[in-house]
């Protein structure tokens, strides 16, 4: 990861991948083929979330897992050996994932992005006790 990516936020990060996923150069071309308006997008760079169901609704060839973390290839491989590419093919197979897979698979992913952002508040919280608690400790002893 070079120095530019590692200060872009975690969705910022998303929205660069999928741009580059989409060959897409702008947030107002990005925003068209989602379908989504401009302000909503700047909502997510914001908030520092995006909503995947639209992410990955609109950029089926590109790997989820590339979207979301950057590793791995950036194009689905229907051909790659085992039959098993977790972002369009099932688990059993050749066959597509089902809507209800897919649908699975992506709410997994938002799950662990929550799951990582609440770890990340729950650090800054304990954090900030940890300096109150300290802060009031002192005042206690002075």
């Amino acid at each position: 990861m070079n120095k530019s990516t590692e200060k872009l936020t975690k969705s910022e990060q998303i929205i660069r991948r999928l741009k580059e996923g989409l060959g897409l150069k702008t947030d107002k071309s990005l925003c068209e083929r989602l379908e989504i308006g401009t302000t909503t997008l700047a909502g997510w760079k914001s908030r520092d979330s995006v909503v995947y169901e639209t992410i990955f609704r609109k950029s089926e060839d590109l790997s989820i897992h590339w979207l979301v973390t950057g590793e791995g290839p950036m194009r689905l491989d229907p051909t790659s050996e085992g039959g098993y590419n977790p972002g369009t093919r099932n688990a059993v197979g050749d066959e597509p994932m089902s809507d209800n897979e897919r649908n699975l698979y992506e709410r997994i992913f938002a799950l662990q992005s929550e799951n990582a952002d609440l770890k990340i508040r729950l650090a800054r919280m304990e954090a900030e006790l940890q300096g109150k608690s300290e802060r009031q400790g002192r005042r206690d002893v002075g």
